[in-house]
């Protein structure tokens, strides 16, 4: 499955990161954009206010009883959804920026702040369309990404707040559900305490910003199964505590400081019956059966200060993060093959930005960023006597600065100088069965850079960016036998071109060309253990060579405030080439991957759709999205090239409604299929899935509410488990500021998922274990 997971995560991270590197192209480019102030212009509806770029939800009109986070209520708001790992989008685009009062205590970590603020005390929610973060362009340069901001109601200001949960019950074993939250909101300082436990599938891993432990991060590892897509309260067998401390203080109108501390345990457990099936030769495969049982602890700790002075002259950010985590755990394979697994990460990262006014009107720009990271992991397979230990290390800086910075009417110039610095360390030492092997891979990387920026706009209509970053790389790699170097031009050109013909109606085309050389873990002669039945290694001692990356989105989105209607259309391509290949062949039950002196090519064609309209009516609104797309890459396999493909097509529609006082509806339908091949040929028939959510909340009498929901999910998979149902139903009586609660999940009992996954090359199947039926008593209430 590891080798699997390494097939895969190219396509997936090029996808993933089309709307992150585009975010983070426009906020570099802030600095030197120069545009007319936009006129503004008010819309008024019952629901929703419209004044400029601003819109405001109003809070009132969207909650209801049983509404009792932040949340919850912008899961109602049209153009507003919220994904299940706490994240917002804004008519599908990422939420760039989270304030509260118009303070930005929490960064991305905003999931802290959804989650817990009590719904009762929102005023309004308002979205900043072009949200321009440094006032220094306010008014100037409107931004290209969206932001949020929480307006609280005046109740909830000045005071200390607290809410309190707790339930406890059986799954047939103890299970529990508590947390503690405290929060202060004041002109000049802002608090959010919050401390969490629970065994009963509540992910806080998000909340304070740890990451799930992989093999790919620490280079070796015990093999882990893949979680299915389900709800956390079904899949995600845990026993989690978190405390989350955060804390922002305002020096005056234009700084604030702002602290982030936060720790966590976590214990996962995961139990699953696998097979993998791996291609051998055009007609033939390699099949893999095993029962995989996994338990694996982390310890986390993380850290973040950052100062901003926000004025009209200047811009200055720095952001000091650390963090550390301590994993460990074990696993079995058909009760035969035990594995145990520890590790380390440690890392400490500071990003300074700086943007100023020049005596010409123009706008200088400076930047400086240092990271250094250590990691450490180790695999010990005692029935075979092995041991993998995998250490790396990475320091890097870079920086830039303008020299030259023109602006005349319609047209501005920057020219930025930079440089960038990286050393990289691999360590691996392999233990078996007493021949000890070992490697030292170090490779160095300098370069010096030219970033010509010009930018030319039409007041807000039309905006067209370009900047080409040329410059000079010097490589170096070595290990104890063997050294090289080289020198090479490097080009990362990047346009973005935006068209607004009106209020409504806007229209924008990115394209990026990014360059990487290979981490210093892939270069290593030495064989190296991912987990216990897969290795890789580079035999024939291959030289780096740069690997490319090309990916283009267009997008056009449309905005009716008065309608509550919200619509948007994306086209997204991504192309990546790798200069060398990671073949694999088998010998001895051992996926050996190798690396290979031939270049391999990946593409991903995706379209996606998007609409979202409110209804003054039952207070209801309706989202549907669409995507459909291609992906496609070359494989090696026992050194012959072959070329998988995978088409996939999914759909999503949800409709929520309050019929009455006492009556709310919430229901979603999503629907996906997908079809694989090899070479061109069919790997068989199209593989489909549908899942419908449907919940609903009745208040039989004024304090009780009940809450049943059911879950249905098919797939045609295999002939076995085609079909889950999950029943869950909720209890609750409001006494005052407290409510008892009788919580019942997955009342059928429903115990297996069935699960797959297939690119062409590598098919996966599994059948996932889940948390069967638990039954909670809890008690919630709110101190202020």
């Amino acid at each position: 499955m590891a080798a699997r997971l390494n097939i895969l995560s190219v396509l997936s991270l090029i996808l993933l990161a089309v709307p992150v590197w585009a975010q983070q192209a426009n906020e570099q480019l802030d600095s030197i954009i120069n545009a007319l102030e936009l006129k503004e212009v008010v819309v008024t509806a019952k629901k929703i206010r419209q004044s400029g770029d601003t819109i405001s939800y109003s809070a009132a009109t969207y909650r209801s009883k049983n509404d009792k986070t932040l949340e919850d209520l912008l899961r109602k708001m049209p153009g507003i959804e919220v994904k299940a790992d706490g994240q917002i989008t804004y008519n599908g685009q990422w939420i760039n920026e989270f304030y509260i009062e118009g303070l930005d205590m929490l960064g991305g970590n905003y999931g802290v702040a959804t989650r817990n603020i009590d719904a009762n005390d929102i005023g309004a929610v308002q979205v900043l369309q072009n949200h321009q973060d440094m006032k220094l362009l306010q008014g100037i340069k409107s931004g290209n990404t969206p932001a949020m901001n929480i307006k609280l109601k005046q109740s909830a200001l000045g005071i200390w707040s607290s809410t309190i949960q707790a339930a406890i019950g059986s799954q047939p074993n103890l299970s529990w559900d508590a947390s503690a939250t405290l929060m202060n909101f004041r002109r000049k300082s802002q608090n959010i305490s919050v401390y969490k436990t629970n065994n009963i599938g509540n992910d806080l891993r998000q909340d304070v910003g740890a990451s799930v432990t992989s093999n790919s991060a620490f280079g070796t590892g015990i093999l882990f199964p893949d979680s299915p897509n389900l709800n956390d309260r079904y899949v995600y067998l845990n026993n989690s505590q978190s405390l989350s401390v955060n804390q922002l203080f305002k020096l005056n109108e234009n700084r604030t400081l702002a602290f982030n501390l936060n720790y966590l345990y976590d214990k996962e457990k995961r139990d699953a019956s696998e097979q993998t099936t791996y291609l051998t030769d055009s007609v033939s495969r390699y099949v893999i059966d095993e029962s995989n049982r996994t338990n694996m602890h982390q310890h986390f700790v993380g850290a973040n200060v950052v100062y901003k002075l926000n004025d009209k002259k200047r811009y200055i950010k720095n952001t000091f993060s650390t963090s550390a985590s301590f994993p460990h755990g074990n696993g079995s394979i058909n009760e035969l093959i035990q594995q145990h697994f520890s590790g380390h990460t440690f890392n400490i990262d500071d990003v300074l930005k700086i943007s100023y006014a020049t005596k010409r009107g123009a706008i200088g720009e400076a930047t400086l960023h240092v990271n250094f990271s250590d990691r450490q992991g180790s695999l010990r397979l005692p029935d075979i006597g092995m041991c993998q230990i995998v250490s790396q290390r990475n320091f890097a800086t870079d920086g830039a600065a303008s020299v030259v910075s023109v602006a005349v009417p319609h047209f501005m110039f920057n020219l930025n100088c930079g440089f960038n610095a990286r050393w990289q360390q691999a360590k691996t030492g392999l233990d078996l069965s007493g021949n000890l092997d070992s490697g030292n891979q170090r490779t160095w990387q300098l370069g010096a850079h030219v970033s010509p920026k010009l930018f030319w706009h039409c007041g807000q209509q039309f905006q067209w960016l370009i900047y080409v970053p040329v410059g000079i790389e010097y490589y170096a790699s070595a290990d104890d036998t063997w050294e090289y170097n080289k020198t090479f031009l490097s080009i990362k050109p990047y346009t973005n071109i935006t068209f607004k013909p009106s209020e409504r109606l806007s229209f924008s085309l990115t394209s990026i060309c990014e360059e990487s050389m290979p981490a210093p873990l892939s270069l290593m002669v030495q064989r190296r253990y991912i987990d216990y039945r897969t290795t890789i290694s580079n035999p024939y001692r291959l030289e780096s060579k740069i690997n490319r990356t090309v990916k283009t989105s267009i997008n056009a989105n449309y905005t009716s405030v008065l309608d509550m209607l919200f619509g948007g259309l994306s086209l997204t391509h991504a192309y990546a080439h790798n200069s060398l290949s990671s073949g694999y062949e088998i010998a001895d039950d051992i996926i050996e991957y190798i690396r290979l002196p031939y270049a391999t090519n990946s593409n991903i064609w995706q379209g996606d759709q998007t609409f979202s309209k409110g209804f003054f009516k039952w207070n209801s609104k309706i989202s549907q999205s669409f995507s459909v797309g291609t992906s496609q890459s070359d494989f090696y396999v026992d050194d012959v090239m072959h070329r998988g493909r995978s088409n996939y097509l999914r759909a999503k529609i949800s409709f929520n409604a309050s019929f009455d006082r006492w009556i709310t509806f919430d229901t979603s339908n999503e629907f996906s299929l997908s079809k694989t091949y090899t070479d061109g040929l069919s790997n068989g028939n199209a593989k489909h899935t549908f899942a419908n959510i449907t919940s609903l909340v009745l208040w039989p009498c004024k304090n009780l509410s009940l809450m049943p929901s059911v879950m249905y999910y098919y797939n045609d998979y295999s002939t076995n488990y085609r079909n889950n149902t999950f029943l869950n139903c909720n209890i609750e009586y409001s006494i005052g500021n407290t409510i008892l609660s009788l919580q019942c999940n997955n009342l059928l009992d429903s115990r297996n998922f069935r699960r797959f996954n297939d690119n062409g090359i590598i098919q996966y199947s599994s059948q996932y274990h889940l948390r069967g039926r638990t039954i909670m008593f809890g008690v919630r209430f709110r101190i202020s």
